[in-house]
């Protein structure tokens, strides 16, 4: 019997994590769409505002002081194949 309830903990568990991701998932949705605009005007605030300072603002501002389409290019990139966040630490 307690193996049932322990089971049943879990499922319980895991269906509270998958909504808190479905509600997670829409705001980043929004968000995504936000941060594309702002990368075709401004591409390394759009790369801050999803990995903050690091190597690849760093890497942006370098390619968009060489050139806006290669920023542009690097910084839509980056976004599309990384999520945001501490999602990418995991």
């Amino acid at each position: 019997m307690d193996h049932v309830i322990e089971s049943a903990r879990h499922l319980q568990l895991a269906v509270i994590e998958y909504l808190d991701l479905l509600v997670e998932s829409q705001e980043t949705i929004e968000m995504s769409y936000i941060r594309l605009l702002i990368a075709f005007i401004l591409p390394p605030v759009a790369v801050y505002m999803q990995f903050g300072i690091g190597k690849t603002f760093w890497i942006n501002c370098l390619l968009t002081v060489l050139g806006f389409v290669p920023g542009l290019l690097h910084a839509v990139y980056m976004m599309a194949s990384r999520p945001p966040g501490l999602a990418n630490l995991r």
